[in-house]
């Protein structure tokens, strides 16, 4: 009755189970960066952003491990997927475009200004350096803009942050759009949060429809199908307490909420047994009646 479950009884243990993540790993990212069609520009540079990042399964494995091993994360508690980023991507191209065309039209009220003493040395000491990366920034050829890390110096806090005290600053829908544009692409760099939840939940069936296929169990398995037993079982958990009557859990912070789980169905609220839990970093021992 306690391992009644779509497990089969002739379950094979799986003592080593980081074969099958690299496996699952290998089949999400050869589905997501090569089987799928990139066909829009958004998904060209989705596709491509994300390969950069993660570089290859190995990296990727390395960077999703806690996510993937701890099924104490919740990685399905909020809905995630990559359909608000499309427009935002689309949002920042068309921002991009603004900025061409702003830049163009207030050219020369935007160089008197900025050839002036009105801008503060401690953030502009290359002014020239700075311009000529904005202007490489501004008029590259990417379908998509790359980052420029100083784009900021464009924004709206060039009318007050980066102002001297004794200067004003023009009033230039320029900055107003790099703003735009700033505010937006951060919003577009939320999608590496999103792609590792998507790809820890996929990894994660990946693992489990693998198990299922060819009978495996892991010792987390064994301890899932034990602690669900124990909680259907009242009855099995009042024959454990009588037949151990006293349990001495040593180390008590490395159990994990899983293990204590399964102690907890069967000492909690029973007068005829006691749980003691003993662990760092005072070693004070705490009782369970």
């Amino acid at each position: 009755m306690l391992f009644r479950s779509n497990v089969s009884s002739n379950f094979i243990l799986e003592t080593d189970i980081v074969p099958l993540k690299r496996e699952a790993v290998d089949e999400f990212w050869d589905e997501f960066f090569f089987r799928s069609n990139p066909s829009t520009e958004y998904k060209k540079w989705l596709s491509t952003q994300l390969n950069l990042e993660f570089q290859s399964p190995d990296k990727l494995l390395t960077t999703l491990e806690p996510l993937i091993t701890n099924q104490d994360i919740r990685i399905d508690s909020e809905p995630v997927s990559f359909d608000n980023f499309e427009e935002l991507f689309d949002s920042t191209n068309e921002l991009f475009k603004q900025i061409r065309i702003c830049y163009e039209a207030e050219k020369d009220s935007f160089f008197q200004f900025y050839d002036s003493d009105a801008l503060k040395g401690t953030y502009y000491r290359n002014k020239q350096k700075i311009l000529s990366d904005f202007e490489d920034w501004l008029y590259q050829n990417n379908q998509s803009p790359s980052v420029y890390d100083k784009l900021h110096l464009f924004g709206i806090n060039i009318s007050t942050t980066y102002t001297k005290k004794d200067f004003e600053a023009p009033k230039l829908a320029l900055f107003d759009i790099v703003q735009q544009y700033i505010d937006t692409r951060n919003q577009l760099s939320n999608i590496e949060y999103v792609f590792k939840r998507i790809a820890a939940k996929e990894i994660r069936k990946n693992i489990e429809k693998t198990k299922k296929s060819r009978g495996l169990v892991g010792y987390k398995d064994l301890l899932v199908l034990v602690n669900n037993g124990l909680s259907k079982s009242k009855e099995i958990c009042s024959k454990l307490a009588k037949r151990f009557p006293i349990a001495f859990i040593d180390e008590f912070q490395d159990t994990d909420h899983l293990q204590y789980s399964i102690f907890d169905s069967i000492y909690f609220n029973k007068n005829i047994s006691c749980l003691i839990m003993i662990g760092d970093p005072k070693q004070i021992g705490r009782a369970h009646v």
